[in-house]
């Protein structure tokens, strides 16, 4: 096992696609709970905490590639967290699309162009290695909806994914420039515990 700390955005920005196996539970995280996510952001943003710790993600890094260059890490435990941010930044770079529209500059440094690619995308990759968060069964297939901006609003969604995308959008969607750009700075300070299991080393009786 090999344990670090490491920025949430330097975690995502690996060469690496991260994949929630079937046995998982779905996404289950409420309104609440992003809301408390989201709280927690704004403080971060808004205050001189040089961090702020979201919890650990396990996952295995070995015998899991494909033929492609980007290795396939199956998320053993975190995929709550990890998706939650994903569509926190999801909504971040649609809010942003919509503002920066007349090249505007929004928020100093990154883009919603940059902030897909490094995040939420495998930039050079097709098919399903393009994305960097596979989830399990219907929530994939709405996630990438969301990242292909291939989704509308609905009052009457049920999926956790696409309501709690809306929420966040909502909540973007009211703020000024400035305030996004707390919310970006917010999300450059979370912090994860990067684990990291050896499958030939460690094979859990669950993989």
């Amino acid at each position: 096992m090999k344990a670090t700390e490491s920025r949430l955005f330097k975690f995502l920005q690996k060469s690496a696609q991260f994949i929630i196996p079937i046995y998982q539970r779905h996404y289950s995280w409420t309104q609440n709970q992003c809301e408390q996510l989201l709280n927690d952001i704004v403080r971060a943003g808004t205050t001189d905490l040089e961090a702020h710790f979201i919890g650990s993600v396990v996952y295995v890094e070995r015998g899991l590639y494909s033929h492609s260059d980007v290795p396939q890490l199956l998320v053993i435990d975190g995929q709550q967290r990890l998706t939650s941010t994903t569509l926190l930044i999801a909504a971040l770079v649609s809010e942003l699309s919509v503002r920066g529209a007349d090249n505007t500059p929004v928020i100093e440094g990154t883009n919603a162009k940059k902030l897909k690619k490094y995040y939420l995308c495998n930039d050079a990759e097709d098919g399903d290695l393009y994305y960097k968060l596979l989830l399990t069964k219907a929530d994939d297939k709405e996630l990438r909806a969301i990242i292909d901006c291939d989704v509308t609003h609905d009052d009457d969604a049920t999926s956790r994914v696409i309501q709690n995308y809306q929420f966040f959008k909502e909540k973007l969607g009211r703020l000024s420039n400035d305030q996004v750009s707390e919310i970006y700075l917010g999300l450059q300070k979370l912090l994860i515990v990067d684990i990291a299991l050896d499958r030939e080393r460690q094979s859990p009786t669950y993989i």
